[in-house]
């Protein structure tokens, strides 16, 4: 089994794993921890696993699609925000009909 943890790409610099979720205003990206603590935990598991900051490697949808199309996952988890949600679903959804 492979999972791919992904910090989904936004329209600008935005540090999820902040308290405050909000386009950083000094370029302070914040690592995508939440992210990296069940990658983690799989990984002891004994699961495969990859994790992608999109936002940090300025990654746009279509990057994020080849990343998803070159690892060949079997699941994805992602973080979503409230601030971001609506770009988050959408993007989940292009994954979901990329995928299938």
């Amino acid at each position: 089994m492979k999972i791919l943890f992904l910090n989904l790409p936004y329209k600008f610099n935005i540090s999820r794993a902040s308290r405050w979720p909000e386009k950083t205003k000094a370029g302070t990206l914040y690592y995508p921890y939440w992210l990296a603590y069940g990658a983690g935990v799989c990984e002891k598991k004994g699961i495969e696993t990859k994790l992608v900051d999109c936002i940090t490697r300025e990654y746009s949808i279509e990057d994020t699609l080849n990343e998803i199309s070159s690892y060949g996952p079997d699941y994805i988890m992602a973080e979503i925000t409230t601030p971001t949600c609506f770009y988050d679903f959408e993007t989940i959804n292009i994954i979901k009909k990329r995928k299938s």
